[in-house]
């Protein structure tokens, strides 16, 4: 009897492990990108499960940034109801020192095979959809814009601004966020935009935060999100 004991508590442990490591690999929030090195993204799920298809946060990290930490701060903004999804941009070479930004066209293939792939993997609610960019990340922002820009119905532009032709905008809920002191995106550069998207009849709106510099207004995202959340739509 003492084999079988013995075989039992093996069979046991091994069952343990496994289920240790399937748990693992669930609460990995990262997923890889085939064919481009060190290309993931984080990927947090809305926090109860629907029938409906949730919509789709596609948030943009800046300059040396971190992925991880831009979708919780989305996630948690817009109150666990839409699907986050957040690549982490590739490493260059920025004065002898790699650094994880973007860089326009560069990264457009590598953008559009996460959307996709996220797309080919969930049902979105498009229409409902946003994509975020912080600093750097509003350049990539702008690469889905020029891209898929008929999947997803808000922008919002996160302490800059990379829109060239205002045609690309045609259709989409913009939402423009700034600090008062941030001396790169200034306030007046901004208020220019937003007078610029107005007059060519797309919908923006801006929020200048008080007091907040280019990195103090990272997580100054409050009323954008809420803005996303009652559809594009200011407060009554």
């Amino acid at each position: 009897m003492r084999f079988p004991t013995i075989t039992l508590i093996a069979l046991l442990c091994l069952a343990a492990v496994a289920c240790a490591a399937n748990q693992s690999r669930a609460a990995n929030p990262w997923i890889e990108v085939p064919g481009f090195a060190q290309g993931r993204y984080v990927v947090l799920p809305p926090n109860e499960r629907s029938d409906e298809p949730p919509p789709l946060c596609f948030a943009l990290h800046g300059r040396g940034g971190d992925a991880a930490s831009y979708s919780r701060l989305w996630h948690e903004a817009l109150q666990g109801r839409y699907l986050v999804v957040a690549p982490q941009a590739p490493l260059k070479n920025r004065a002898g020192v790699l650094v994880s930004t973007w860089q326009g066209s560069v990264d457009r293939d590598y953008l559009l095979k996460i959307w996709d792939d996220v797309h080919a993997r969930h049902k979105i609610d498009q229409p409902r959809s946003i994509v975020v960019g912080y600093s750097a990340g509003a350049g990539a922002a702008w690469q889905v814009v020029l891209n898929r820009r008929a999947q997803f119905g808000g922008l919002i532009l996160h302490a800059a601004a990379s829109v060239s032709e205002l045609y690309f905008l045609q259709g989409l809920h913009v939402f423009i966020l700034a600090g008062e002191r941030d001396t790169g995106f200034t306030p007046a550069k901004a208020m220019r935009l937003r007078d610029r998207l107005v007059g060519a009849g797309i919908p923006a709106q801006l929020q200048i935060v008080e007091g907040a510099t280019h990195a103090s207004v990272y997580d100054k995202v409050r009323a954008a999100a809420d803005w996303v959340r009652r559809g594009f739509a200011l407060p009554e």
